[in-house]
């Protein structure tokens, strides 16, 4: 039987993420059952891996990644989720201690009663992730999986890749200083990096004064 590894791209799916812990508790149990039931149904060959967000090792704010949230609401640093387009199923890794959740600020449910709070049956420490996928790939397809690492606030994509990569998107903000007026002026354009160069997303924006002057006496612009 040959194994396949393809690219996830839950876009593709048609299915809309939403940021992390913008919408956190605003969803049901249900909703993110429903949620990944719908991603069940697109892929009847094989199972969708998908990796929490890595515990942070500095003083900033944590947030689990958007592809994780979306499909659990679960908040907890280094989990694993398996969504089992062939069993209908879905399995949830990760380990955690009570303090360990008292100082990363999450519910002690998710360490005492992590089915109910999750709705997930199956939930297994971390350190079982690797035994159990090379049992499921004994008898699976296909494999769908991201090869590299989304982009969260705070993180920087050229200290994890060290080189610009296809579909990144960036600001390009100079600054212009004028002393002599206590005047500084910063025009940022939004650039988008393509397999063969790259695109510049707000180069329709007004930049000279006249421009900007035109801009501002529309209607809407300035209540």
């Amino acid at each position: 039987m040959i194994k396949r590894i393809r690219f996830l791209s839950i876009i593709a799916f048609g299915i809309l993420l939403i940021g992390s812990s913008l919408f956190a508790g605003q969803f049901t149990r249900d909703e993110y059952e429903a949620r990944r039931g719908r991603l069940m149904e697109k892929i009847p060959d094989g199972e969708v891996i998908i990796l929490g967000a890595k515990a942070r090792v500095d003083y900033n704010e944590y947030y689990q990644n958007n592809d994780f949230m979306y499909f659990t609401g679960v908040e907890v640093p280094d989990a694993i989720l398996i969504i089992d387009g062939v069993r209908k199923e879905s399995i949830l890794f990760y380990t955690i201690s009570e303090r360990g959740a008292r100082n990363h600020g999450i519910s002690l449910d998710y360490v005492q009663k992590p089915s109910d709070v999750t709705g997930i049956e199956k939930i297994y420490p971390r350190e079982n992730f690797s035994s159990y996928l090379n049992r499921l790939a004994d008898g699976s397809h296909v494999f769908y999986t991201s090869f590299k690492p989304e982009e969260l606030m705070r993180e920087c994509s050229r200290e994890k890749l060290r080189t610009l990569q296809n579909n990144m998107v960036f600001a390009n903000e100079p600054l212009c200083v004028f002393p002599d007026e206590n005047l500084g002026v910063r025009v940022e354009d939004t650039i988008l990096i393509t397999e063969d160069g790259c695109k510049n997303l707000t180069a329709g924006i007004p930049r000279t004064v006249k421009e900007i002057e035109a801009q501002m006496k529309k209607p809407g612009i300035i209540y």
